[in-house]
């Protein structure tokens, strides 16, 4: 199969188009707040669809980089393998929509940085996010979401 057929290469070409096609409707929440793919990734294919397969994405998964990227105060923010977690298309939304329409951007960085102090705090955001324990637990660990 032609990999550019495959829907890795287009979450891949669709990545690289936020960050850096100017005419992408998305660009002005990605470029133009600075948001960039690693070296690795940019012009190499192959580096991530390796790393993605390694990590769990199959077809209907998203790449998020923002968790990571809020708990260790990386920014501008950049979708690389030591930022990125592979996660559900309703687990990407709600991580979108806690920096956007939830809560304002300084509160979305507290609860992100605040991730790894416990379990009463990823039971708060479970509830908040309306979604299970566990699954912020794999969030916070980098194991990824399998829902």
């Amino acid at each position: 199969m032609i990999k550019s057929k495959t829907p890795l290469y287009v979450v891949w070409c669709g990545m690289k188009g936020r960050c850096y096609g100017v005419n992408n409707s998305a660009y002005r929440y990605y470029g133009l707040k600075g948001v960039t793919v690693c070296d690795e990734w940019i012009n190499d294919f192959e580096a991530f669809e390796k790393w993605a397969f390694a990590n769990g994405w199959k077809k209907g998964l998203h790449i998020d980089k923002d968790l990571i990227c809020e708990r260790d105060g990386i920014s501008p923010k950049i979708y690389s393998p030591q930022t990125c977690i592979i996660v559900s298309k309703g687990v990407n939304s709600n991580i979108t929509n806690i920096g956007k329409t939830r809560v304002g951007d300084d509160e979305a960085s507290e609860i992100c940085e605040a991730f790894s102090t416990g379990l009463y705090l990823q039971r708060e955001i479970a509830d908040y996010l309306n979604i299970a324990q566990g699954t912020v637990s794999n969030i916070i660990h980098g194991r990824g979401v399998y829902s």
